[in-house]
């Protein structure tokens, strides 16, 4: 082959290598269209399904082949705006698509602020503040919940650095609660507010003025938003708002007014949880006394309840002063009693001169004759009775009706003056008090009788709160306690969804029904709850409402219905969140065991309860395995402890939320040892 020939065949080599080439390039062009044609497609899809996790991934597919493609970073950059909280589950996909996001102030600045600072990405955190400066994005209220999760394990310089930054140009409430969490990082009793307020840009009076009106319910509202709550320091941040308060002397008003009783119960009307916290603490702490008269009494104990009444209510027994006058020490006793306090009644009642000869008239006799009847003085009461009965005008029996309606009321029937009632006077008593079957016939009462007090909540007031399993479980258990141990149907009461009142007064019932030697059974489940100011648990009947305590049944309560209740063995079953603070410790124990005659003979006040500070599912594992082992119990004699521990293990291995039920002793309710004893037929 001449040069010539050579040369053409390069030529021609070249240009077929080049028409092949462009072949191949043509190709590839029209599957990328294709490709992402489909891709397209399956954006729209994927968004119709609103899975914005792959709806993002695909654009970014999208964009790998074309980069260039201004549609697809412009839906990538909507997308990741919007809905940042679906796509910030997936790291990688976060990071990939901050690839393709150049404009940085067009991202969500504030959601990936939070973002870093969770990861502690410290590197990222400070890029994306420097940014967050740089933009001026402003934070309006509607961030508020958002800026409540801040959550950070990095230094306290760097968080405090985020919320200085964010409060440079945001709007004024989420100032207000960036200098609350700021604080909560420091927490420093010790610290300035005025210096404080100027590090974190806002003034003094705003926050006081925001704060300290509404402290109960801002200590609820951010005890429930805020993963990072801490009581000890939000008291110590109402502290320092209020610190600048001082008399003449320089001494903190909040330590004078401890000791001014009109301003105790301006604060407890007030509900001044920091102010009410102060004064209980000093009580405990400095053993303070302060006397409290009957007007004292009858203000407080008029007032709704809420989670410091009964901590109060207990100091201001201990501290009440008394007229003399017995007809003021009787009021003073059916007012205490009235409110739940059986055994600081009968010490009131106690107080009254007993002298029959010292009274001036009948109507100082009635305050003798019921007093002498609740304290089972019957030689006073039988002879103030005829004392009262030989000398009555018209005026006085009447007088009489109001007051056995009262009592009748309350369960407490005086069948002797009643009858006088009939045969002296025309007056009859034709008040009805709540009855239950159980107490219809008290006449020939066998011995060592069963009752159960099933209470269920699931209905309440505020649909929020609703349960769906706590009656049907308790349709189960009286089930099984009637058809399978020694129950009778007549001797169960159900509670179903009832009120603080209904519960309030069945326990009444039972403490004037039950004799020494009978048995008795409570169950409870519906909601519980635990108030880390007072320091105890509380159940919630169906009447109960958000934010108002003044319905709600305390353990102090429970324990003191449970001890006046006459019954050799007592045991209460709840299956309620928080349920565990019943007992005397934390760490409820099971004990030695010993033969079923030993526990028989000792009074038992026993509780099985369903967790111990901490919260319960809906749909109960315990009741579960609780009501499977009743069912497939062998033995004839079977003690609480025997049930407790036939499940214990079963709840804990299947509970999804780590529960431990406990067993013990019910707090200073009077067990000496015994055990409830379930008798199978």
């Amino acid at each position: 082959m001449n040069f010539k020939s050579f040369l053409l065949f390069k030529v021609f080599s070249i240009i077929l290598l080049i028409l092949l080439g462009s072949k191949s390039v043509l190709g590839q062009i029209l599957n990328s269209e294709t490709n992402i044609s489909e891709l397209k497609k399956q954006v729209i899809k994927f968004n119709d399904q609103k899975d914005m996790n792959a709806c993002a991934s695909t654009l970014l597919k999208i964009l790998s082949i074309d980069s260039t493609d201004v549609q697809a970073k412009k839906q990538l950059n909507i997308i990741f705006r919007n809905f940042f909280d679906d796509i910030s589950t997936n790291t990688e996909l976060v990071d990939s698509c901050l690839i393709f996001i150049k404009d940085a102030c067009s991202l969500p600045l504030f959601d990936l602020l939070l973002y870093y600072y969770k990861l502690n990405n410290l590197y990222e955190a400070m890029s994306y503040l420097d940014r967050f400066r740089h933009c001026k994005f402003k934070l309006s209220d509607r961030y508020t919940n958002k800026l409540l999760t801040f959550n950070s394990t990095l230094s306290p310089d760097f968080q405090l650095e985020f919320f200085k930054v964010i409060n440079e140009s945001s709007d004024i409430n989420i100032k207000i609660y960036s200098v609350y969490l700021a604080y909560q990082i420091v927490d420093d009793p010790s610290l300035g507010l005025s210096g404080f307020c100027k590090s974190i840009g806002i003034s003094k009076d705003i926050l006081k003025n925001f704060f300290l009106p509404k402290i109960d319910s801002l200590f609820l509202f951010l005890g429930e938003k805020n993963p990072n709550f801490n009581v000890r320091a939000f008291n110590n941040f109402i502290a320092l708002l209020k610190s600048n308060y001082e008399d003449d002397n320089g001494k903190d008003i909040i330590e004078k007014v401890n000791q001014i009783k009109s301003e105790l119960f301006t604060a407890y009307f007030h509900n001044d949880v920091y102010y009410l916290e102060t004064f209980i603490s000093k009580y405990k702490n400095e053993k303070l006394t302060w006397k409290f008269s009957f007007e004292d009494l009858k203000n407080f104990m008029s007032a709704p309840q809420n989670s410091f009444f009964f901590p109060l209510a207990k100091i201001l027994l201990e501290n009440l002063h008394l007229l003399k006058a017995n007809k003021v020490i009787y009021e003073a006793g059916k007012l205490v009693l009235e409110k739940g306090f059986f055994d600081e009644s009968k010490n009131i009642f106690k107080l009254i001169d007993f002298n029959v000869k010292s009274q001036k008239d009948n109507s100082d006799l009635l305050p003798l004759i019921l007093s002498s009847y609740i304290l089972n003085k019957d030689s006073i009461f039988i002879t103030t009775s005829k004392e009262f009965i030989l000398s009555a005008k018209e005026d006085d029996f009447v007088k009489l009706k109001e007051e056995l309606i009262w009592w009748k009321n309350r369960n407490i029937k005086i069948d002797l003056l009643e009858k006088a009632l009939l045969l002296f006077s025309d007056e009859t008593i034709d008040s009805t008090p709540f009855s239950i079957s159980l107490l219809a016939d008290s006449t020939d009462k066998e011995k060592n009788n069963y009752y159960a007090l099933l209470i269920a909540i699931e209905d309440y007031e505020n649909d929020n709160f609703d349960l769906r399993y706590p009656i049907n479980d308790a349709i189960e258990l009286k089930s099984l306690l009637m058809d399978l141990y020694s129950f009778n149907e007549k001797n169960v009461i159900t509670l179903f969804n009832p009120k603080r009142s209904d519960i309030i007064r069945a326990f009444t019932l039972l403490k004037n029904r039950l004799i020494a030697s009978d048995n008795l059974l409570i169950f409870y489940a519906g909601h519980g709850n635990w108030d880390e100011v007072a320091e105890q648990g509380y159940w919630l009947p169906a009447d109960t409402k958000p934010n108002d305590l003044s319905e709600i049944i305390t353990n102090t309560e429970i324990t003191s219905f449970i001890k006046s209740i006459k019954a050799k063995h007592t045991l209460l079953i709840s299956d309620a969140c928080f349920s565990g603070s019943i007992f005397k410790t934390r760490d409820a124990f099971v004990g030695e065991s010993f033969g079923i005659d030993y526990y028989l003979a000792r009074t038992a006040r026993k509780a099985i309860t369903s967790g111990a500070l901490t919260p319960v599912p809906d749909k109960s594992i315990f009741i579960e395995y609780l009501l499977k082992s009743l069912r497939n119990n062998q033995k004839k004699y079977l003690t609480s402890e025997e049930l407790f521990l036939s499940f214990r293990e079963a709840v804990i291995n299947n509970s999804p939320l780590n529960q431990r039920p406990l067993f013990g002793n019910i707090n200073d309710s009077g067990d000496e040892g015994g055990d409830f004893v379930f008798i199978k037929k």
